[in-house]
Order: C-alpha cells, then structure tokens, then sequence
C-alpha cells in the first residue's frame, strides 16, 4: 500500500531527523568505535578526547534514538551497537562522499562548516 502524502511527509521528518543524529563528528566517532564491540564509557571518553560531561551528553541521546543499546554490569554502563545496519549506512555515505567531500563541506545550505576545508580531502586514507 502506497503512503499518503501526509504519511510520506511525516515518515521524511522522521528520516531527515535519523540523519540529523548521524550528523555530528562526536556521534560518528562513538558509533564507528563502538564497531569493536560493547565499551564503557571510560573507553568512549578516552576515544573520542572530549570530556565526560560532553561524551555523557551524546550517550544519551545515541540508546534514546535507538542507534545504541546499553547494559548494566555491576557499577558500568556498557554501550553496544544497536542495529549493525547504522554502520551500513555510514559506510554507504564515506563511498557516496569520494568526490565530493569538498562541495559538501562548502555547502551553506546544510550549515557553517567550523572544520578547515584544506583538511578535507585527506579521509579517504581512513576508509580505504
């Protein structure tokens, strides 16, 4: 059965917020590190290089959304992929990126770019 135009309307809000949750650095660095398996938060924290209190702030917004899954053991808190599919889908966006990642960047529609452009084209190496 073929959505409405309210029902496809409503399910692109949906979307276009999904991707709104993959659209920040600290987020990606979380989720692409959680690859490797069920981490602590003292292991996120270390990773990604920014204070507790910043790293806390996108964990709980990452099991909120549904991209992470936690877990208690004992006195931690245990942070785990919640859908391998969301890695996917980054990965999907590194490989549409390859050519690109200048316009991207530039883009004043999508936003301000704090990030300094000359730095930009040197990704690929990482995901090669």
């Amino acid at each position: 059965m073929e959505a409405t135009g309210t029902e496809r309307d409503a399910l692109d809000a949906v979307t276009a917020r999904f991707f709104k949750g993959l659209g920040d650095v600290t987020r990606l660095k979380i989720l692409e590190f959680l690859k490797g398996g069920e981490k602590a938060v003292g292991a996120i924290v270390e990773h990604v290089g920014l204070p507790q209190n910043q790293v806390s702030m996108h964990l709980r917004c990452l099991p909120w959304c549904g991209y992470v899954d936690t877990r208690r053991d004992g006195r931690y808190v245990l942070y785990s992929l919640g859908d391998d599919r969301v890695l996917q889908v980054i990965e999907l966006a590194h490989g549409i990126l390859q050519g690109s990642e200048v316009h991207i960047m530039a883009c004043d529609v999508i936003g301000e770019c704090d990030d300094n452009l000359s730095n930009v084209t040197g990704w690929r190496s990482v995901t090669d």
